[in-house]
């Protein structure tokens, strides 16, 4: 999914602006990190919008379907 864009539905008052040991995996238009990843772990992701509510969204269901495929791992 790497270069592509797509609509999600950010509602939030607060952002992130340091990450440390994450990797910034999304940007919003204006420049707002609006997702990190940890990649040495099995399945660490934080996203500022719900990608569980734009499940019509193909990036979105990658996403969920990605969560529960590591979950299955545990």
């Amino acid at each position: 999914m790497k270069g592509r864009r797509f609509a999600v539905n950010s509602q939030h008052k607060m952002m992130v602006t340091k990450v440390h040991d994450a990797t910034i995996s999304a940007y919003s238009a204006d420049g707002i990190i609006e997702a990190i990843e940890f990649p040495d772990n099995l399945f660490a992701v934080g996203t500022q919008w719900h990608p569980e509510k734009m499940m019509d969204n193909q990036p979105n269901k990658v996403i969920i379907d990605s969560f529960i495929d590591a979950s299955k791992k545990r």
